[in-house]
């Protein structure tokens, strides 16, 4: 019998080799930056402005705590001839603290100041890229201020641990309403309301720069607040539309952000302050590709045109590779030293600035146990969504209320129509079909009808990794039952799958590139996964089938659900499904990968609350896990049982809803 269960592909082998997401996705975001520039070009740009701004800051989650005690504590103080350094960390929320260098030149009175941002260089502000820049900075009379970014350098999830603080780790936000764009942000505020709260900060003289991610900081951090009198992005400026099926960091990413702004607009933002690009011509990122940039910048320049400050912005390519180099640094000085300081001093020699080597060791804020207070992304997303699960439980919202909620927090889902049916012949006992619709989307399907002929139910396979992955003692014992089966691979996954994303993906969680993509467009990978389970759920009822029973693994069993909150089924029978939302440990962050995520959910609700409002008739959770993949225990069923009694009276429920410990 197992042989006969092997699972065939559906697509010959021209159309498997076609990449339909990244066709399309690629359409969808060239659209979306059309439609931005030339809606945003309608309007003058003083009015509408503002307006972006605070949708930059609502999509992001900025935070403000102007009022907040800085609390800093200085660990160590490093002297040089001409400048001294302090460790310190500071409060920049509530009882979370940032560990950073304050770099303090020798010179009496009230001097200008910089930020200067790191990108995704082992070491964060300590790697040798931004300890060489807040030299160069320092030695040419700047105080300087580097910091961690959110979950980089000491603030990882283990102390002097290198970790990379994007990925699912830091797309873990989502889930309970923040970004990592959005924390960094918050960070970079405070740290400027730290800088302008320094005696010796001259507060009207106050710059940023920053490298790659750290550039793509320094920009959103200009453009949001206008204490940022210059600002100098190295080799992070390109186009939004760009970013949609490249490489990125979820750091990069604002979701909703190509549906009404361009990265033109970002600096349009900065207007009419100075702003000066510095790009490399053997970049390697083609979100940074100097074209990229160069077409950003020509629409930027026309903002700044209409405003008379055309003299505040330029821009600098460097025969380099993807770095902040000594003739970067040098550039970016010179251009500090013109709007900062109102002249052009002597050219630097930043070689000489920059000779004497600092002991990384030295700059770090905490040597050995870090204290509590220096938050991570793991104790955050733990903490805090426990909080909003908690509340989200006494939420007496109806279910019409609930699920018109729940399409905001789904994102844009497309209704796909369908063009035609395509019958591929036979394969063994499967009948292949491909789905086609209106959009050129294909999706392939395995049909098994028992011998003794179609009957009024059917169950359906989705799997995480594809229809290849469903285990095929599963699909044997389907088999003896006499069921219908259909087995399908959903958007990205098997047949489904995009060639460029899993390339892209080598080195991260899988979905990493899609997940974002599909954000940046206003939508998730789950309400992608929705839009095609509705498809072959409406061809399921045109062909006579009264009876679904939806078997799914891991990350598609959040989309079943979902799907069932707005769609009668017979069941769901969902395996290493998600049990709750709810951070619960860093290891094991990448059991699920990333298409799992949804922007807010835990304001929403969480799985159970999904569950609460399925109209399948019954759920049944086999090995159900956390998030970081730990099975359930009896104690954690027990009180999801609980939570499951409530919201089925709240909503006068009958369905069952079982847990299948083993």
């Amino acid at each position: 019998m197992r042989q006969q269960v092997q699972v065939p592909a559906v697509f010959e082998e021209k159309e498997a080799a076609n990449d339909y997401i990244l066709e399309h996705y690629r359409d969808l975001a060239s659209r979306a930056s059309n439609h931005c520039l030339s809606a945003n070009k309608r309007k003058e740009w003083k009015d509408i402005a503002p307006a972006l701004r605070q949708k930059v800051i609502k999509e992001a989650n900025l935070s403000f705590f102007k009022t907040l005690d800085f609390d800093v504590k200085e660990t160590a103080k490093i002297e040089r001839s001409t400048f001294h350094i302090k460790n310190i960390a500071f409060q920049t929320r509530p009882s979370v603290y940032a560990t950073a260098n304050l770099y303090l030149p020798k010179i009496e009175g009230r001097l200008p100041a910089i930020l200067v941002a790191h990108g995704h260089w082992a070491g964060a502000r300590n790697a040798g890229l931004f300890r060489q820049v807040a030299l160069g900075l320092v030695n040419a009379g700047y105080i300087v201020l580097t910091m961690d970014a959110w979950g980089a350098g000491e603030r990882g999830s283990v102390a002097h641990q290198e970790e990379y603080h994007g990925g699912n780790l830091g797309a873990s936000l989502f889930n309970i309403g923040e970004t990592l764009m959005g924390m960094q942000l918050t960070d970079n505020v405070r740290a400027l309301d730290f800088l302008c709260s320094l005696p010796m900060v001259d507060t009207q003289r106050i710059g940023v720069t920053g490298a790659s991610g750290g550039g793509n900081q320094a920009m959103w951090l200009a453009a949001l607040d206008e204490r940022i009198k210059a600002v100098v992005p190295v080799v992070s400026v390109g186009t939004f539309e760009s970013y949609v099926m490249n490489s990125n960091c979820v750091c990069e990413l604002l979701p909703n952000g190509l549906t009404f702004l361009e990265e033109s607009h970002a600096l349009g933002l900065i207007a009419p302050r100075a702003l000066k690009v510095l790009s490399a011509l053997r970049e390697d990122n083609p979100s940074f590709y100097h074209s990229q940039m160069l077409h950003c910048y020509k629409d930027a320049e026309a903002i700044y045109a209409k405003l008379g400050a055309k003299e505040k912005l330029a821009y600098e390519l460097f025969d380099q590779e993807h770095t902040y180099s000594v003739e970067m640094l040098r550039a970016a000085v010179d251009w500090f030293d013109l709007h900062l300081t109102n002249s052009r001093k002597q050219v630097h020699r930043m070689e000489d600035a920059i000779s004497k080597e600092i002991d990384q060791e030295v700059l770090i804020t905490y040597h050995h146990a870090r204290p509590v207070f220096v938050e991570t992304t793991e104790h955050f997303c733990r903490e805090r969504g426990s909080i909003l699960h908690s509340k989200s439980l006494l939420d007496e919202a109806s279910i019409p209320d609930k699920l018109k909620e729940l399409e905001d927090v789904l994102g844009h889902i497309e209704d796909k129509k369908l063009r035609q049916i395509i019958k591929k012949g036979k394969e063994g006992l499967w009948q292949k079909v491909v789905l086609e619709c209106t959009n050129n989307q294909k999706i392939p399907l395995l049909l098994y009808e028992p011998a003794k002929g179609r009957t009024t139910s059917c169950k359906v396979f989705f799997h995480g990794e594809g229809k290849e992955a469903i285990p095929l003692q599963l699909l044997e014992q389907a088999f003896e039952e006499g069921s219908t089966l259909l087995l399908v691979d959903l958007w990205g996954l098997g047949e489904q799958g995009s060639p460029a994303a899993l390339k892209l993906d080598e080195h991260l969680p899988p979905f990493h590139t899609l997940a974002r993509s599909a954000l940046w467009l206003g939508r998730t990978v789950l309400g992608e996964w929705f839009s095609d389970i509705q498809v072959v759920y409406r061809w399921l009822i045109d062909q006579q089938f009264g009876s679904l029973t939806f078997v799914c693994f891991k990350e598609p069993s959040v989309a079943a659900l979902l799907f069932s909150t707005m769609h009668n089924l017979k069941s769901l029978v969902l395996y290493d499904s998600p049990y709750s939302y709810i951070f619960d440990s860093r290891e094991g962050v990448d059991y699920y990968n990333m298409s799992i995520h949804l922007p807010g959910v835990l304001y929403w609700g969480d799985i159970m609350t999904m569950a609460g409002l399925s109209k399948a008739e019954a759920i049944e959770f086999v090995r159900a896990r956390s998030m970081s993949g730990r099975l359930i225990d009896l104690e954690t069923k027990q009180q999801l049982e609980k939570e499951i009694a409530v919201l089925k009276a709240r909503w006068d429920q009958e369905h069952n809803i079982n847990f299948i410990i083993n």
